[in-house]
C-alpha cells in the first residue's frame, strides 16, 4: 500500500482509501470508479454499476457513494462494502440490481466485515437489505488504523450530522432565513430551513444557521450537487462542462 501522507480534499481522500482497499484486498483488480458523498437520508452509501454510459474514448463507469454524516472508519467501512458489491458486479453474471448474495457476503468476511440485516450479530448475511459491522482484528481493521496513523480523516459528521439537522428542526417556519456555509470553502447562501444543500466546488455539506431575523423575499437559493466529481482512475478533479 502507498505509505505517503494522504491528500487533505475530501474527494481525494476517498479516492486514496479506496485506492489502498483495492489493493490490500482485490489485488488492483476493481476496475475504478466514481467516488463522492451521499447526502440522501440513512443512507450510508450506495453502488451503480455502470452509471456514466459509456463513450468513444472510454468505456462505462461505476459509481459509488459514501455517505456524508458517517465519521472517517465508518466512511472507509462502507467504501469497503461497496468495493464488495463491485467485486461481485465484475465477477461472473452479476445477482439483480443491489442485491446482497453469498458470493459477496464471502468476499465481506474475507476482507473482515461481517454482513448483517441489523448491523448486529444474527442478522441475515444475504438479501436486498444488508449492512455489516467490522470484524475487530480483521484485515479492514488493520487497513483503517494505518489509514488514520498516515493521517487520513475525512469525518465530516461536524458539517452533516445531528448538529445541523437540529438546526434545520429548530424553526419550522418555511420562510426562515437560514444561512448555510460551506466548511471548505466558506461560500454562503440563503434559504428556508427545510434544505440539505451540498457545496458544488467542494462537495462538502452546507451548514445550516438559523436565524429568524426576518423572512426573505423568495423561496431560497439552491446551490449545485452537480460540482466537483472525482474518478478514482485519475487522482484529478474533475469540472463537469456547464
Amino acid at each position: 500500500m502507498d505509505t505517503t501522507k494522504p491528500p487533505s480534499h475530501p474527494l481525494q481522500q476517498l479516492q486514496h482509501a479506496y485506492h489502498a482497499i483495492n489493493e490490500r484486498f482485490f489485488s488492483g483488480a476493481l476496475p475504478g470508479c466514481e467516488i463522492g458523498f451521499s447526502t440522501r437520508h440513512g443512507s450510508e452509501g450506495h453502488y451503480r454499476p455502470g452509471a456514466l454510459p459509456s463513450g468513444e474514448l472510454c468505456p462505462a463507469l461505476d459509481q459509488i457513494a459514501i455517505g456524508a454524516h458517517l465519521s472517517s472508519s465508518k466512511m472507509i467501512e462502507s467504501l469497503a462494502h461497496q468495493a464488495c458489491h463491485q467485486y461481485r458486479q465484475h465477477s461472473g453474471p452479476p445477482p439483480r440490481r443491489s442485491y446482497h448474495d453469498q458470493v459477496w457476503a464471502e468476499k465481506m468476511v474475507e476482507i473482515g466485515l461481517q454482513p448483517s440485516s441489523t448491523g448486529m450479530p444474527g442478522g441475515r448475511v444475504t438479501g436486498q437489505k444488508v449492512s455489516h459491522y467490522l470484524l475487530e482484528g480483521g484485515g479492514l481493521s488493520l487497513l483503517i488504523r494505518e489509514l488514520h496513523d498516515q493521517g487520513l480523516n475525512i469525518n465530516l459528521a461536524g458539517a452533516a450530522g445531528p448538529a445541523g439537522a437540529g438546526l434545520r428542526s429548530a424553526n419550522k417556519k418555511a420562510w426562515a432565513r437560514t444561512k448555510y456555509t460551506c466548511a471548505g470553502c466558506n461560500k454562503s447562501v440563503l434559504g428556508g430551513d427545510q434544505f440539505n444543500l451540498v457545496c458544488g466546488d467542494c462537495q462538502l455539506p452546507l451548514t445550516a444557521e438559523v436565524s429568524t431575523a426576518g423572512a426573505i423575499e423568495r423561496e431560497g437559493a439552491e446551490m449545485s450537487t452537480s460540482g466537483a466529481i472525482l474518478h478514482s482512475s485519475a487522482r484529478t478533479l474533475v469540472q463537469p462542462a456547464a
